[in-house]
């Protein structure tokens, strides 16, 4: 499961959500389940997550980005979590 940790009008979380899009069409991973987290409705498993900035992502429940990653980095963390 991916997670990206967004809050409302953070222009750089919109971003990330759709790199995260077009990275798993274009690994054709369409059922790769992930979901956007707003840190806002949801702030108490943000804070247990440990997020104090957005955009955060998370693999499996673990914060792997607390920033923007580049296309790069974000499509090779995916394909580690995938080889698993």
């Amino acid at each position: 499961m991916i997670e990206i940790f967004s809050s409302p009008n953070c222009h750089a979380c919109s971003h990330a959500k759709v790199l995260l899009e077009e990275i798993l069409i274009t690994l054709g991973k369409e059922q790769i389940n992930w979901r956007e987290v707003d840190i806002l409705k949801e702030i108490d498993y943000a804070v247990a997550m440990g997020i104090l900035s957005t955009p955060a992502i998370a693999f499996n429940g673990k914060l792997v980005f607390t920033g923007m990653p580049s296309s790069k980095e974000l499509h090779t963390k995916i394909m580690r979590i995938l080889k698993r």
